[in-house]
């Protein structure tokens, strides 16, 4: 290829790789040659179309303009190569990108002028007598309208792909199959697998919006039931939950628990959310100075609760000594009254004297995140949920992405939220991202290309912070970088990176930026390329050797198996032989195939009285990863997909794996082997201590009795 043709080629990319974080709707006409020479016959006197593409597109524009109406904020045309294209001389295709109204593009219904007017005639025209027809609208006024149907909030957000491609087919005889129309990209990661839902659930789109629309609806009930309470010695000030549920940004929504103990046993029972509820009392002389005494109280006030909610068509029950278990349609609410003043009360610490002290105990860094942190966090989110429907969705599929990428445990789910947040309330000089697919993309660049260690991310919620704050956090944060996590994200509520402080690490930092890197050149060059794109590509880690031991684990006991992102009817684990052994021997396994996972049927169980022994909050996978990291968290990580991973991925921290002499003291988990050596003439034994190998996967199989299907080693490349 010419050099010349080359960089017009590359500079079209660049410029096409913009339009895909910019247009929250792009698609494509492509292999139309024929309907669009025949738009370039009718808009130009002389008979040369050679250019038809060019001389076309301004009038297809045109068409797409009149046809979103106000659905559209901005309709920009480009025509070329498709950016997956080799060369220019492939076929150009005419290329459109779509900034949406966050507020009109899901309308179902179109509504024209008034009837009996020039315009309602012009309006009938454009849209033919078969799609538009004479309405009645709630203010009791008659129009024509348009109506496009559509149930779901999935379907709803591609009601703009039907609408240009009926007004393509009408004004320009381009057939549907000419329109590439990119949108909903990663609605399938949200999807739960095998799972059958009571008929009384709502309707359910892949990504199961309305779930999360019903379990508000019940939050909201419940709350409003709650302060209806009349006969409590003191006022209930506010009610509230910290759950990622409420507020939409959970990757998959619980499942109701329409099961029975006596039908399904306990290894194999589904992951079973609680979302929880605080009940904030109002502050009085009336509460006691001593924590034991304000849990004495607070038990008393839970006890009035669980009186009032059973009269109520609750089922209650008593989860512990802090909190209620409050069902309602199959779902369960942990209920739990809060007295603010607590918090302060931990930070008492009694002296041997008698002598009271003040101190950041443990008890109090836990109350301050619980009570204070957690719910200015929630508010927050909550707010920009409110303005913009696409949020949640947006944080469900990046925190699927940091999932599938084995990062969950090491990247926070707030920080991701925060990250998300970021995207929406400080879009410029770009729109507000109407659609999830979009601000995904926009989350993988702001990943891939922030600079952590120079620069904190400062997210406004309130929008009025001014040039002089900002300055002044950059200064303040330079000043103390070493005080700061790597990672930090500063809001107005929480100047130290609260959530980040643990992690992720420099090397986790590294592994995410290179990740959302690569995701990003991928899943642009999937938007773009107008041909069929595996979506789930970027959602499934990267091939690699890097590891050193694979745990295999039996997906039937998995919890959470249904969440699954490739839960088909093939062989999920195709490994007749393996490596089980230090001495290479080999182990007959038999394969294990998802047709032989149950569905789950939750269509026949009572979602009004649930069987109170069903396990909750429960996921035996996490419980088996978490003993791991913390017996042998200083020798290896431990990286597995939370929502339905059976494999868990172990890569030796070889920097820890020394030989050390032990003086006895010190306790030792890795094991050890005694030495002799001579020391000034005389003969002494002296114990060094080295990683056991052999010692720790053996307990990998131990920690998970029952739950390990088999452990794959690769001696070969340790280098220990």
């Amino acid at each position: 290829m010419h050099p010349v043709m080359e960089d017009q080629l590359h500079l079209l990319n660049l410029k096409m790789a913009a339009w895909s974080r910019e247009f929250d709707h792009i698609f494509h006409i492509v292999n139309a040659d024929a309907a669009l020479q025949s738009v370039a016959r009718q808009h130009n006197s002389t008979s040369d179309v050679s250019d038809f593409i060019q001389t076309a597109g301004p009038h297809i524009k045109t068409i797409i303009v009149e046809a979103l109406g106000r659905r559209a904020v901005k309709v920009e045309m480009t025509y070329g190569p498709l950016p997956d294209s080799k060369t220019p001389s492939s076929p150009i295709a005419l290329t459109f990108g779509v900034v949406l109204s966050k507020h009109d593009f899901k309308d179902t219904l179109d509504r024209g002028p008034e009837a009996n007017t020039a315009a309602a005639s012009k309006f009938r025209q454009f849209w033919g007598d078969a799609a538009s027809k004479l309405r009645r609208f709630p203010d009791g006024s008659m129009a024509e309208g348009v109506s496009w149907p559509a149930t779901t909030e999935s379907e709803k957000r591609m009601i703009c792909g039907d609408i240009v491609r009926q007004a393509l087919r009408r004004h320009a005889a381009i057939g549907k199959t000419s329109v590439v129309y990119v949108g909903n990209l990663w609605d399938d990661v949200l999807k739960l697998q095998r799972v059958k839902f009571p008929p009384q659930m709502p309707v359910r789109s892949p990504t199961a919006e309305e779930y999360f629309s019903q379990i508000k609806h019940l939050y909201d009930g419940l709350s409003e039931d709650l302060r209806k309470m009349a006969d409590l010695p003191l006022n209930i000030v506010s009610i509230r939950s910290t759950s990622p549920v409420v507020r939409s940004t959970e990757v998959f929504p619980p499942i109701p628990a329409a099961l029975s103990a006596d039908k399904v046993q306990a290894e194999r029972q589904p992951y079973l959310q609680t979302i929880p509820v605080q009940v904030v009392m109002e502050g009085s002389a009336k509460w006691p100075n001593e924590r034991n005494a304000v849990a004495r109280l607070k038990t008393a006030f839970q006890l009035k609760l669980m009186e009032h909610l059973k009269g109520l068509d609750y089922f209650v029950t008593v989860a512990d000594v802090e909190a209620l278990r409050v069902w309602k349609a199959g779902y369960c609410f942990t209920v739990e009254v809060v007295y603010l003043g607590e918090v302060p009360l931990s930070r008492k610490v009694v002296l041997p004297d008698g002598r009271l002290k003040l101190e950041d105990t443990p008890q109090f860094l836990i109350l301050k995140e619980k009570f204070d942190l957690n719910p200015k966090l929630a508010s927050a989110i909550g707010g920009v949920v409110g303005q913009d429907e696409s949020f949640g969705t947006a944080c469900r599929i990046a925190k699927r992405w940091i999932s599938s990428q084995l990062l969950h445990h090491y990247v926070p789910d707030e920080a991701v939220e925060l990250i998300m947040a970021q995207i929406y309330v400080r879009p410029q000089p770009l729109e507000t991202p109407a659609v999830p697919d979009v601000a995904f993309l926009r989350f993988l660049s702001l990943i891939a290309t922030h600079d952590w260690h120079k620069s904190p991310l400062i997210v406004d919620f309130k929008k009025d912070m001014t040039h002089a704050e900002i300055a002044a956090i950059k200064a303040d944060f330079t000043d103390k970088r070493k005080s700061f996590p790597l990672m930090s994200i500063i809001t107005h509520f929480d100047a130290t990176s609260h959530w980040t402080r643990n992690g992720p690490s420099a090397v986790i930092l590294k592994r995410l930026g290179l990740l959302a890197k690569v995701s990003l050149l991928t899943a642009e060059a999937g938007r773009l390329s107008g041909t069929a794109f595996d979506s789930k590509t970027i959602f499934r880690p990267p091939a690699s050797d890097d590891w050193d031991c694979l745990i295999h684990l039996k997906p039937i006991i998995a919890a959470r198996r249904h969440e699954a992102l490739d839960l088909t009817d093939d062989v999920l684990a195709a490994f007749q032989t393996s490596t089980d052994h230090l001495d290479n021997s080999k182990k007959k396994l038999k394969p294990i195939k998802a047709n032989k996972l149950p569905v789950l049927d939750l269509s026949h169980g009572n979602i009004a009285k649930p069987d109170n022994r069903l396990l909750l909050d429960f996921d035996a996978v996490n419980e088996y990863v978490a003993a791991l990291r913390e017996t042998f968290g200083e020798l290896a990580y431990f990286f597995v997909d939370p929502h339905g991973g059976t494999v868990v991925t172990v890569v030796w921290k070889t920097a820890q794996f020394k030989t050390v002499v032990w003086d006895g003291e010190e306790e030792c988990l890795t094991g050890g082997r005694m030495t002799e050596k001579e020391e000034k003439g005389k003969r002494r034994t002296a114990l060094k201590l080295s990683p056991n190998i052999a010692a720790m996967v053996e307990d990998f199989r131990l920690l998970g009795n029952g739950l390990v299907w088999h452990v794959e080693i690769r001696p070969e490349k340790w280098r220990i």
